[in-house]
């Protein structure tokens, strides 16, 4: 079983493509003879970047089409919630 142990936490490691990660998924590609990429290594901030973006990108086209606000079924109820 892959230990991970507590006085590496927070530790450094680079990938082969440079990417700078976590110490513990330099232990599971290790462990698991694998090659990772920087493009394996998800973080908040990534998924945070992404949501954002999206929002964004939705609130510039309920700008350009306003007609678009329809408050009729459950997936436009957040449609509604932007259009306030």
């Amino acid at each position: 079983m892959l230990q991970v142990l507590t006085t590496e936490a927070g530790e450094v490691y680079v990938l082969n493509d440079g990417g700078e990660v976590d110490l513990d998924l330099g232990n599971y590609e290790r462990y698991l003879d694998v090659t990772l990429s920087k493009d394996n290594n998800i973080t908040t901030g990534k998924i945070y970047t992404q949501v954002i973006e999206r929002e964004v990108s939705l609130l510039l086209v309920l700008e350009a089409f306003p007609g678009l606000c329809i408050r009729s079924s459950a997936r436009e109820n957040i449609l509604a919630r932007l259009c306030r």
